[in-house]
């Protein structure tokens, strides 16, 4: 069966803080700092892993907001922003970036890491990192009341069938659309 995946692997907001951890040395990365940074950014912006590991933290003012610039796949870029209001990126987005330690980490080192975390949640699966990008996505549409094409082009999808497949993982999906329809009561 090519899609084995339980409707449950999705994270509540709740579990997104408790995962994503603000480093402790805002000024200079060091190894540790850049891993909690790199699960950071792919919980509270979305991103991709290869996205969140070479982050710039390039920013152009939308409206009053800024947003950040990420390039993505096909070096297409897109903006994203701060929309769970995390407070590392707020305050690291204003420092100079060039002073870090390490410019990168492997992606082997952020799939070991969340494997480490999920029994930290008490979760039966495994956390990788698409499970963050699902997370997000459902958060955004689910808690926030985000639409679904917005959630669309802040997570860079090309077809709106990905995004949609990305909502319908959430158990919350079949919750909102049989409430909608009457058939359970608020």
């Amino acid at each position: 069966m090519k899609n084995k995946r339980n409707l449950e692997q999705v994270l509540n907001y709740e579990q997104i803080q408790s995962l994503c951890l603000s480093p402790t040395n805002l000024h200079c990365l060091q190894r540790h700092d850049k891993l909690l940074q790199t699960v950071l950014l792919m919980g509270y912006l979305g991103l991709r892993v290869s996205e969140a590991i070479n982050f710039s933290w390039e920013q152009i003012p939308v409206n009053d907001k800024l947003a950040f610039v990420v390039k993505g796949k096909g070096n297409k870029k897109r903006l994203v922003f701060n929309l769970l209001n995390n407070s590392y990126l707020t305050k690291k987005s204003k420092l100079d970036t060039n002073k870090d330690k390490w410019k990168t980490i492997s992606r082997v080192a952020v799939w070991n890491y969340l494997k480490r975390k999920s029994p930290q949640l008490n979760l039966t699966w495994t956390i990788t990192p698409h499970t963050l990008r699902r997370s997000f996505a459902s958060i955004l549409h689910y808690d926030l009341g985000l639409d679904s094409a917005s959630i669309q082009q802040l997570l860079g999808h090309s077809q709106f069938r990905t995004t949609e497949k990305y909502l319908k993982k959430d158990p919350r999906f079949l919750l909102t659309n049989l409430q909608r329809k009457g058939f359970l009561l608020n």
